[in-house]
């Protein structure tokens, strides 16, 4: 399966009503979600991205080292992608708290509602 305009690329399945998204070449990028899966992993990833976008890690790959230690998680488990609305919660919080710099105006809000719903 191929996106035909490139770019995000999203699989669905009507009968969960879940999606994930997905390369251009139609592999998937994670597991299928509903929205407040979906909503957790992009706030996630939003939050996690910073880490190594504003070098307070090496790169990204150091980045993902810290989650992998952080979280007690494998190589292969590291994938926002795949992860369960707690593992995003589990994230939002270990950033925060390791990466101080992150937390600006959000820090009271996220260790109350880590969604922000």
């Amino acid at each position: 399966m191929r996106c035909p305009d490139g770019p995000p690329c999203v699989v669905a399945y009507p009968e969960c009503k879940g999606s994930h998204g997905a390369h251009s070449d139609g592999k998937p990028k994670g597991k299928p979600g509903n929205a407040a899966t979906k909503k957790a992993r992009i706030e996630a990833h939003r939050l996690f991205d910073l880490i190594w976008k504003e070098n307070l890690v090496r790169n990204r790959g150091a980045a993902y080292s810290w989650m992998q230690k952080a979280m007690s998680l494998s190589k292969a488990e590291a994938h926002i992608g795949e992860f369960s609305i707690e593992q995003c919660e589990k994230l939002l919080r270990a950033v925060y708290q390791d990466y101080p710099k992150v937390r600006g105006d959000r820090w009271t809000a996220i260790m109350v509602d880590p969604l922000g719903d």
